[in-house]
């Protein structure tokens, strides 16, 4: 924690709770399958177990990324950002997710991450950005990320993409017309992936999801208008009291 802290350039910025407690209950699902438990993962933080059953909960920056330090060095495993995001279901979002299974089109499904991103965490943006061919998802930091940004990065667009997948109900390697894009090296780590994945091209312009501007007309296979609409007017909500 203390080298974390000593990396941060603003306190402010990375104390206030963020991160929705869903992302945890994910990565503790992942280490107990592991044999690693979650008392294990959480020794040591000054935190109540009993966090994980409040849906509404949510992490500092801060500790969000002490707990992935600490989940990393009981797994020794550098590309758990990867899996993290594998693991990815619409329903994990909460409320974009449901809205985002629910619309009419992949389109309106990228608009809803892009505005209700926020909802869920708070120091990465979306940007959508379209030529004659192609459209990207762009992943942007809003702040600096001293600590781990190789992981948060692998996460989300990962996690992106396999919201996508499970979205036109297809698996990971049908969605061939899709790319993830990196602006990083290639890390070691990534070798044992590389087979189970649509392209994924490092050494780019930006962190993003590309994909043809014909995928973005693909229809749901939980598409529904009227559940659409209701999962809209509760994001709203919930972005409202974020912004308050």
């Amino acid at each position: 924690m203390k080298a974390i802290l000593k990396a941060v350039p603003d306190l402010r910025l990375y104390r206030k709770p963020s991160i929705s407690v869903a992302y945890l209950q994910l990565l503790v699902d992942i280490l107990g399958e592991r044999g690693i438990p979650a008392r294990t993962l959480f020794k040591g933080f000054p935190m109540d177990p009993e966090l994980l059953d409040q849906p509404q909960a949510r992490l500092s920056p801060i500790h969000w990324t002490a707990i992935i330090l600490r989940a990393m060095h009981l797994t020794n495993d550098q590309g758990l950002g990867i899996e993290h995001g594998l693991r990815m279901r619409p329903t994990v979002h909460g409320l974009p997710g449901y809205a985002a299974m629910s619309s009419a089109n992949l389109r309106q499904a990228l608009e809803v991450a892009l505005r209700y991103a926020p909802v869920r965490q708070t120091e990465f943006e979306l940007r959508f950005v379209e030529d004659q061919q192609r459209a990207r998802l762009e992943l942007r930091e809003k702040v600096a990320i001293p600590v781990l940004r190789g992981f948060f990065v692998e996460d989300i667009l990962l996690g992106v993409l396999r919201t996508v997948a499970v979205l036109l109900g297809r698996e990971l390697l049908e969605l061939k017309e899709f790319e993830i894009w990196f602006d990083m090296p290639e890390p070691a780590y990534f070798k044992q992936w590389r087979e189970r994945l649509p392209p994924v091209r490092f050494g780019q312009e930006c962190n993003a999801l590309s994909l043809p501007l014909s995928a973005l007309k693909l229809r749901p296979a939980l598409a529904d208008a009227q559940a659409a609409r209701q999962a809209v007017e509760l994001c709203e909500r919930e972005l409202s009291l974020i912004a308050d």
